[in-house]
């Protein structure tokens, strides 16, 4: 995935600094800019070159989206109240001025007051002047300036806090105390997960979204004698393999606690991966690594990224309880398969989960529930039945012959039934299709 980051000089070195010392397992590319009007022209020209557009906060987002309609996900760096009060501290433990008295522009004053009562001064304690101007007023940068200057010459302000690289670098000139807020690395981290997922999202417009739950116990029992230094290592080592998975299937990925991973992206990408999950690397990959004890995998499918995440976690529980290396997928209507284990290579080793793995390729390809496959299969092999009617298996599967119409053009569809004749009948009435599987 391709993203964009776009904005003041400063703010985009330090999100590429981020990048650098960071896994985020995506590519950026970088526009250094003071005026926006020179995002508007990248975005007018090349907007459709990228995955995913990044602003370095609101002003350019907003500056921008009133000139260019979005085509692809944009994002900006919030306003926090972890930023501005990190300015605060700054202010006044570093630079030992009055925190009382303060000229401040783009926070919301809502978001300033709650900080100041959280160090413990209220607004009778305190004088701010926060600047009300919008980034789509005439000359608008200018405006900042001029405010900030006003209030601190006036004597009514001690310092200033901005948020915009050029209201700083005329303040520097000026040699007016101020604070330049810049993001916090959790939050670049954040809005850049966030673009891939929403990057995902809009791939599969067309297709299920596939939440994955990766759970990966190291050995913590003194048996095993195990350093703090081997666990660790191996945590890191198996962490890696993780990410490295997430960025061949594309997925936003974020990681929950220590060894435990919840990635977002779509069953076309999961079926790719894995052959349509007639393997799953990831198991032994992890296991390359020494002191691993057990690796859990749930998988969700659903409409959108709540309900497969739900899914998900119904897969994950059930291959908690087997105490084993296994995945358990569970489909959007709640239908489950697994426990898949990927530890065998031939069907003669262990013929039922082979079995599972096929009917679990017909699933995916047909969107017809494992359950209703594996009656199907079981009435096919109890019947011994080679060449049959849509009438007879809806009265052997006890289901209606509409329903069972419907389920064999999903499997006619995908090649795994085929008509091979009609029965003619002795009575009136429109003949009977004779079908034959290849399951």
């Amino acid at each position: 995935m391709k993203i964009l980051v776009a904005g003041g000089k400063r703010t985009v070195g330090i999100i590429q600094s981020v990048a650098e010392h960071t896994k985020l397992y995506v590519d950026l590319e970088y526009l250094y800019t003071e005026t926006y009007e020179e995002i508007v022209l990248e975005l007018q020209k090349r907007q459709l070159a990228y995955d995913g557009i990044l602003f370095t906060g609101a002003s350019p987002f907003e500056y921008v989206n009133h000139r260019v309609d979005p085509l692809i996900p944009w994002e900006a760096l919030p306003n926090t109240p972890q930023a501005f009060l990190a300015a605060l501290l700054k202010a006044g433990y570093m630079n030992q001025w009055d925190l009382t008295k303060v000229s401040v522009d783009t926070y919301p004053s809502e978001m300033i007051h709650s900080v100041y009562e959280e160090i413990g001064l209220h607004m009778d304690q305190i004088h701010l002047y926060i600047a009300r101007f919008q980034p789509n007023d005439p000359d608008y940068t200018n405006q900042l300036i001029a405010f900030h200057v006003d209030n601190y010459n006036s004597r009514r302000a001690a310092f200033c806090i901005t948020n915009s690289i050029a209201v700083s670098t005329s303040l520097t000139e000026q040699q007016i105390p101020h604070i330049k807020i810049d993001p916090p690395t959790e939050i670049i981290i954040q809005q850049i997960n966030a673009l891939r997922l929403k990057h995902q999202l809009k791939m599969a417009e067309h297709n299920l979204v596939a939440t994955i739950m990766v759970d990966i116990e190291i050995y913590r029992d003194q048996l095993y004698e195990i350093s703090e230094l081997e666990r660790f290592r191996s945590e890191n080592e198996a962490k890696e393999t993780v990410y490295f998975f997430a960025r061949n299937i594309r997925a936003a990925i974020f990681e929950i606690s220590d060894g435990r991973f919840v990635l977002f992206t779509t069953l076309h990408q999961l079926e790719q991966y894995s052959d349509n999950f007639r393997s799953f690397p990831l198991f032994q990959n992890i296991r390359r690594s020494e002191n691993i004890n057990h690796i859990f995998i749930g998988i969700g499918l659903g409409a959108d990224s709540y309900s497969s995440k739900r899914n998900a976690d119904n897969s994950l529980i059930r291959a908690h309880r087997q105490k084993r290396d296994c995945l358990f997928l569970t489909y959007e209507d709640g239908t489950i398969a697994g426990p898949l284990t990927y530890e065998v290579t031939s069907q003669e080793e262990n013929p039922a989960s082979t079995a599972n793995q096929r009917l679990l390729e017909i699933s995916l390809r047909t969107q017809i529930g494992m359950n209703t496959l594996k009656k199907l299969e079981s009435m096919i092999r109890q019947y011994s039945i080679e060449v049959t009617t849509p009438q007879r298996l809806s009265e052997l599967m006890n289901m209606s012959l509409r329903n069972m119409n419907r389920l064999l053009a999903k499997l006619e569809e995908n090649g795994y039934v085929k008509i091979v004749g009609k029965e003619t009948r002795g009575t009136s009435g429109r003949p009977s299709r004779l079908i034959r599987f290849y399951l």
